[in-house]
């Protein structure tokens, strides 16, 4: 039997380990052993030396699962994700993203999140659901121009947010709530990076915005959790802490996506479900 290897970001306490070791215990594959990357700032890199190196076993065939970011096109259909890629790796490596931004954005779910809250407040799975709603509207602006800026950057380094601590750190609420605030910000580092290391054009950003602002701006996207394929996890997270906060009430996050992760069938996502196929056929 070959033997095969599923990178995955985070250490061996990350949701993405948590997530594909339940998987992959699910389908009893001793044959695939995960590998967390332990926060190595450059994946490709680590999994080409890893392979390239042998690591601590034979290894046939290797696969690497990423969160998408804000650093590929999101497909029409819901799927994953085939990474191309740009040479370097070896010819056995291949690479795969999420179709939804983050693993976090598959364990938000106002069903489960509600079953973990009832046990410290008579909170209806309604007002769960409206709390999480109110959390994506309060970050769609500043979202809106995230995923402008992650367009135009495309293999490029430039952010797509100004506040230095990334993703899951928003805004002042000044600058939160205000699509034009967000949109001066985004200017401000489209100058910052032109004088600093390379040319950008600040009109295609605004034509970036202005597509993903109609994009968004359905009273459906918001009803129908379409943020929730679009909107970073991270990001979403602190939004929601703010609203439950407000009520008076405590949230631990990683206590919750453990509670999460035994709850959820991640085979009724199809991306999930295209890389167990993909793992289990190979």
């Amino acid at each position: 039997m070959d033997n095969i290897v599923l990178f995955c970001e985070g250490k061996e306490t990350s949701l993405d380990y948590l997530v594909f070791n339940k998987l992959l215990t699910q389908q009893s594959l001793a044959n695939i052993t995960l590998i967390p990357l332990n926060g190595v700032g450059s994946s490709t890199a680590f999994v080409d030396g890893y392979i390239r190196r042998g690591g601590v076993l034979k290894i046939d065939r290797a696969y690497f699962i990423r969160d998408r970011d804000f650093d590929f096109p999101i497909p029409v259909q819901p799927g994953i994700i085939e990474v191309k890629r740009n040479g370097g790796l070896a010819n056995n490596v291949s690479i795969y993203s999420s179709y939804r931004t983050t693993l976090e954005n598959y364990l938000i779910n106002a069903r489960i999140l509600h079953e973990f809250l009832s046990d410290q407040t008579p909170i209806s799975q309604c007002d769960v659901q409206k709390l999480i709603e109110n959390a994506a509207r309060s970050i769609l602006d500043y979202s809106i121009v995230r995923h402008a800026l992650g367009k135009l950057r495309k293999s490029i380094s430039l952010n797509t947010t100004w506040v230095p601590q990334g993703s899951g750190t928003l805004p002042d609420l000044t600058t939160l709530g205000s699509l034009d605030a967000c949109r001066a910000k985004a200017h401000e580092l489209i100058n910052t990076y032109q004088r600093e290391v390379a040319p950008l054009n600040i009109a295609n950003f605004d034509q970036y915005l202005d597509s993903f602002q109609a994009q968004f701006s359905p009273s459906g996207f918001i009803q129908n959790d379409d943020y929730l394929v679009y909107f970073h996890g991270k990001d979403l997270q602190k939004a929601i802490t703010k609203q439950v906060n407000d009520i008076n009430i405590q949230l631990s996050w990683p206590i919750y996506y453990k509670f999460a992760i035994d709850r959820i069938d991640f085979y009724r996502f199809e991306d999930y479900q295209q890389l167990m196929n993909i793992l289990v056929t190979s």
